[in-house]
């Protein structure tokens, strides 16, 4: 009977999903805006709420262009997330829900920032490129 009233609830209440959407832009906006700031060669791929960080330097529009990730910048990234207690899950998709305030989307954009900058500081990226290396858009695949 739960499910039903949640159900119930989102389809009165489209907005919910409008706010989601735009959190998880938000969200991505700013890491690949760091990324691309910081020359890191790492993005973050969004489709509404879904959000996955990709650590490639190449642009991804499908995923026929998911190259072999950087596993040991990957590893390390994930983990300082965690010391600063964002746990993303083992298929490295997360998710943001209407729970997450925005205060909250602000913690972790401020988490994913410091974490790619300790990964970087590490020295666990390749070298950049002239051309920079995140993807700016947030295109939805």
């Amino acid at each position: 009977f739960r499910s039903a009233a949640a159900v119930g609830y989102l389809r009165d209440h489209p907005d919910v999903y409008r706010g989601l959407e735009r959190a998880g832009e938000r969200l991505a906006d700013a890491v690949n805006g760091f990324c691309q700031e910081r020359q890191i060669p790492a993005q973050m791929k969004h489709v509404g709420s879904m959000f996955h960080m990709f650590f490639q330097r190449q642009p991804i529009e499908s995923m026929r262009d998911v190259a072999g990730s950087d596993i040991a910048a990957e590893k390390a990234f994930y983990l300082h997330a965690l010391n600063r207690g964002v746990l993303v899950p083992g298929t490295q998709r997360a998710f943001l829900s209407a729970a997450h305030s925005s205060s909250e989307i602000d913690t972790l954009i401020q988490v994913f920032q410091t974490s790619l900058a300790d990964v970087q500081a590490e020295g666990l990226f390749s070298a950049p490129t002239e051309k920079g290396n995140c993807d700016e858009s947030t295109t939805e695949n």
